[in-house]
């Protein structure tokens, strides 16, 4: 069985309307996803907290639901977590690069994240 594009471990290195920049946003390092399709599972990191939970796909459409697990742990500044998690739920498809190197994550007709393969 051929792996999926999907399958793996992403790095944020864009989010779509964010007022600051990923370092600015992300002291303790950018967001991460791990997708395995197989198990629809999604776990990552959300540049705070840690989160996980279940995804499903139908071709190149993906529906992250709301209700992932997330850590509670505190950290000085929130907003990045909050938007990338935020994000997260409003996309509805996405589209992995010939090389199979970036991720984009879209909402509509608009790439709102872009992630890359660790």
């Amino acid at each position: 069985m051929k792996a999926n594009l999907l399958d793996g471990e992403w790095e944020a290195n864009y989010i779509m309307g964010t007022p600051k920049g990923m370092q600015e946003l992300f002291p303790n390092g950018n967001p991460t996803v791990t997708f395995q399709t197989v198990e629809n599972s999604i776990s990552g990191f959300a540049g705070c907290n840690n989160f996980n939970g279940s995804f499903s796909t139908d071709g190149n459409k993906i529906t992250i639901p709301e209700n992932l697990a997330v850590t509670r742990k505190m950290c000085p500044d929130m907003s990045g977590e909050n938007t990338f998690l935020e994000s997260l739920n409003k996309v509805n498809s996405y589209s992995v690069t010939e090389q199979g190197n970036t991720l984009n994550l879209i909402m509509g007709d608009m790439a709102i994240m872009r992630l890359t393969r660790k």
